[in-house]
């Protein structure tokens, strides 16, 4: 029941990406950096429903959740960042000599964030998985090339991967 609801929660994130890594200015409006970013990875405007700056931890520049129009609209951003890879310089107008990588990521819930750096942690640290990631809605984990990919739903699935045999 309880993995029913987070699957909820989570599925309730379709169309939400989180932008980090763009420092905060006093005078900045965050539909302005994300106009910014879609203009620099070449997707429509009109694809941008909200954009809201989050709170976060004083060490770090808070992060950006936007909601755009549709799953196909954020799957077309995430692909675009992926391969692009834009700069604070290119979003932030204030920013222009900060040459830090702008971080975008389908949106989680504070669960899945915490499953993932789990899983991160034991599998690709400890275990030596090639790759862990996050995607449509579910932590993945993939040994090697040739592997095949294993969806993590819980704590108790890290811990069943790091006892199953190579």
């Amino acid at each position: 029941m309880e993995q029913r609801i987070q699957e909820l929660e989570q599925e309730k994130l379709g169309k939400f990406l989180e932008i980090a890594n763009v420092p905060t200015d006093t005078n900045e409006e965050a539909k302005n950096v994300v106009e910014n970013l879609a203009a620099t990875i070449k997707q429509p405007k009109d694809g941008i429903k909200i954009t809201r700056r989050l709170h976060a931890r004083k060490d770090l520049p808070a992060k950006i959740l936007v909601e755009l129009r549709d799953e196909v609209t954020q799957e077309k951003w995430l692909t675009e960042v992926k391969s692009l890879k834009p700069y604070v310089a290119d979003v932030h107008p204030a920013c222009k000599n900060i040459k830090y990588v702008v971080y975008v990521r389908e949106a989680m819930t504070q669960l899945n964030k915490q499953l993932l750096w789990n899983a991160k942690q034991e599998l690709k640290t400890k275990q030596n998985y090639k790759y862990v990631w996050f995607k449509k809605g579910y932590v993945k984990a993939k040994r090697d090339d040739n592997e095949k990919i294993y969806t993590i739903r819980s704590n108790e699935d890290i811990q069943a991967l790091t006892t199953k045999k190579k």
